[in-house]
């Protein structure tokens, strides 16, 4: 039986450990769905460690390495996820969320901020 405590900003379930042990989760024999994403970095060397760190795990992975190149390439090849690095010059992060959206072609695009400042 789960027995839910409130705690401020939190909720804390107890239930027995028996519980977790006797019905481990299934696995899932459908394959996972795998996403066309576009990566926005200026830096080459991070664009590319994530983009190879992304096709390794079979996704369709495309960089730019501005904001203008990122709005172009997403309305071309529709990615599903868009990674943005938000402290660029010119057209940063910030400014490519707020255009993407624009077009139908982008309108469901997933969009995550990544920085590398403080």
């Amino acid at each position: 039986m789960i027995n839910p405590r409130f705690l401020p900003n939190h909720v804390l379930i107890s239930m027995p450990l028996d519980a977790i042990t006797e019905n481990p989760p299934l696995k899932s024999t459908l394959p996972m769905p795998k996403f066309r994403i576009l990566v926005m970095d200026h830096y080459d060397d991070a664009a590319e460690s994530l983009k190879m760190l992304l096709q390794i795990e079979g996704y369709e992975v495309e960089t730019a390495k501005c904001g203008m190149k990122t709005v172009e390439l997403a309305q071309v090849r529709h990615p599903q996820v868009v990674l943005l690095d938000i402290g660029l010059a010119h057209l940063n992060g910030y400014e490519v969320a707020k255009r993407l959206p624009e077009p139908p072609e982008t309108r469901d695009t997933i969009l995550i901020a990544l920085t590398g400042l403080d």
